[in-house]
């Protein structure tokens, strides 16, 4: 995903559309609702889906560096995810997803050098809901997310290949 939030295509929505759409998709109160939001961002996933950055050249490792430390401080107590990490429909894993979406954005805005669209690009990454077979929100792909998940999987003795929650399915 950092490839795509370092996409060097201009989206087709602004930083404050796309954050208004992902109020809306918090507030929204059924599934026809989602429904139609996501037909109105159809346009900014197609231009997610299909501009890619460098990941070696769009992102220092101090920048690397950062974000990943975001989500230790935020996801991590004493080495270990919080309970709600990866966890559908988590009232405090959604807030602390908000928390790690204003520091990372903050990140965006304050390092030299980040990718001309990156903070538009990961607001829509933000947007958990238009990620294809995701049910909660997802951080980016930093070492300490990938060693966190590893560290997770690890623990299951034979492996996770299967979450359900309600009506969702996906499959790891």
């Amino acid at each position: 995903m950092l490839e795509r939030v370092a996409n060097p295509n201009k989206p087709p929505m602004t930083l404050d559309e796309i954050k208004s759409a992902r109020t809306a998709f918090a507030e929204a109160g059924s599934d026809e609702e989602e429904d139609a939001l996501k037909l109105s961002l159809t346009e900014m996933e197609a231009e997610f889906r299909r501009g890619r950055g460098s990941l070696a050249d769009d992102f220092s490792p101090e920048i690397l560096a950062a974000i990943d430390k975001c989500f230790v401080d935020i996801f991590l107590v004493e080495e270990e995810p919080v309970k709600t990490l990866f966890y559908p429909n988590s009232g405090d894993g959604l807030d602390l997803f908000i928390k790690y979406f204003d520091e990372v954005d903050l990140i965006f805005q304050s390092f030299e050098g980040v990718p001309m669209y990156a903070r538009e690009y990961f607001a829509f990454f933000s947007i958990w809901q238009m990620q294809p077979n995701v049910y909660f929100p997802l951080p980016l792909g930093t070492a300490s997310v990938v060693s966190t998940l590893h560290k997770m999987m690890g623990r299951v003795r034979r492996g996770m290949t299967e979450v359900r929650a309600h009506s969702y399915s996906t499959r790891f």
